[in-house]
């Protein structure tokens, strides 16, 4: 997650931030996603540092498990999973231009 996330800010861009159920919906692709709680369990931040305000967690989501800190969407069922964030998952980066949203695709990255 987190080098998936420093070749997104390279770029100028950042992991996708799911906003609702449609943005997971349409054209999202990868795994990992930009939010996180590994400043503090339970609070779910975006890469941002704002409050992470849509979370559809799946089933049992997310677990008690305090090593898996870092989100991922799910390709088929379009929630949110936590997980290691030393994974390695694919993913894509976003970035605004103006009011467009540009898609990138990247290789697996932890």
């Amino acid at each position: 997650w987190s080098d998936a996330k420093a070749v997104c800010l390279a770029d100028g861009a950042h992991l996708p931030i799911v906003d609702d159920a449609t943005e997971a919906a349409n054209g999202l692709i990868g795994d990992w996603i930009g939010i996180t709680d590994v400043a503090m369990e339970g609070s779910w931040r975006t890469v941002f540092g704002d409050a992470a305000a849509y979370l559809p967690w799946a089933s049992g989501e997310p677990g008690i498990d305090m090593t898996e800190n870092c989100g991922r969407l799910d390709d088929v069922t379009k929630l949110f999973e936590a997980k290691g964030c030393g994974e390695l998952r694919d993913f894509s980066c976003e970035c605004e231009i103006g009011e467009k949203l540009r898609m990138l695709s990247g290789l697996p990255g932890r």
